[in-house]
């Protein structure tokens, strides 16, 4: 039933370490290019930087087959929330990422944005385990997040400026190069605020029309088909019961429906949920036991809240 193409993973990961070494994106080796005038597009005379350097994080699972159709499941979110505890505010680089978004599958209190994740591929593959958590990869839309001085918070209280949107597309249009999509789920409103949105984004820099396969109730979130993968906007699951309750039957589980009942993406209805949760386990869970034994069971990242130097910008770095 399911097939899982590790090897053909493990390639596009090298594809992706020489990509984020030779353009400096990695937070503890950050050269950027577009640094300075992302900085500078700020137009804040007091301000410091929250974090700088995203990757993607890889599940080792990410290139799968289920029934017979090729699955490749990339998330993307606005931008990293700041981690006090951590050196540089954020996951050092892409090896860390990867173990550390893979080991969720063990966290005993996982974070909202996790849950909601979770629950989208449950959705998606048709089983009830948290080793869903190793079948897709995790990105974000900006690699650097600005903070006022006077104003210091968990997430950006500085908004995102063109440039920084210009500049910012061009590592995820690379990232999604190599990782060759057949769907992409954004969370939360930031991809479909304005006219300029993300997917007017995407269809200028891919030089495509999307075509509007369905739109949720309200208009504002939509899938959308571009010539090599879907799109599918959503709301983001930050307060996980009323995403859950309410914000999910608006815009995530119709479009799944719609893309299963449509042959987007397969569906199962031969097995039951016991049955096809036990086999899927059974294939993935040798791998992720090697991968995070050594690693701690709970979400250690945001347990210790230690104040880490702040830096400030420089202009002419």
């Amino acid at each position: 039933m399911w097939n899982f193409n590790t090897d053909k993973t493990q390639e596009r990961i090298q594809k992706l370490h020489k990509y984020y070494d030779k353009n400096g994106l990695n937070a503890d080796n950050f050269f950027c290019k577009y640094f300075p005038s992302c900085s500078q597009s700020v137009n804040l005379r007091e301000f410091k930087k929250q974090f700088s350097g995203t990757t993607a994080a890889v599940m080792p699972f990410y290139d799968s087959e289920f029934g017979g159709k090729e699955i490749r499941i990339l998330i993307v979110g606005k931008e990293h929330g700041y981690m006090q505890n951590l050196e540089f505010g954020i996951l050092p680089n892409f090896d860390s990422f990867n173990e550390t978004v893979l080991n969720c599958v063990n966290w005993e209190k996982m974070n909202n944005h996790m849950k909601g994740t979770r629950d989208i591929l449950k959705y998606i593959f048709e089983v009830d385990s948290n080793n869903v958590l190793s079948a897709y990869t995790l990105s974000d839309a900006y690699r650097c997040s600005f903070q006022k001085i006077d104003k210091f918070s968990n997430v950006s209280n500085v908004n995102s400026t063109k440039c920084m949107k210009n500049n910012c597309i061009k590592h995820l249009l690379a990232e999604i190069k190599i990782l060759e999509p057949t769907l992409i789920i954004t969370q939360g409103e930031w991809a479909v605020q304005g006219i300029n949105n993300f997917v007017k984004t995407l269809e200028e820099n891919l030089k495509q029309k999307a075509e509007c396969l369905k739109s949720s109730f309200n208009k504002k979130y939509g899938l959308y088909k571009f010539d090599d993968f879907i799109l599918m906007t959503t709301h983001h699951p930050a307060i996980y019961g009323h995403w859950k309750a309410n914000l999910a039957p608006d815009s995530v589980w119709p479009f799944i429906d719609y893309l299963k009942e449509n042959k987007y993406l397969p569906s199962n209805n031969q097995i039951s949920s016991l049955e096809s949760t036990n086999l899927f386990n059974d294939l993935t869970k040798n791998e992720i036991k090697k991968r995070t034994e050594h690693l701690p069971s709970n979400d250690g990242l945001r347990k210790e809240r230690v104040k880490t130097k702040q830096l400030k910008i420089e202009l002419n770095w």
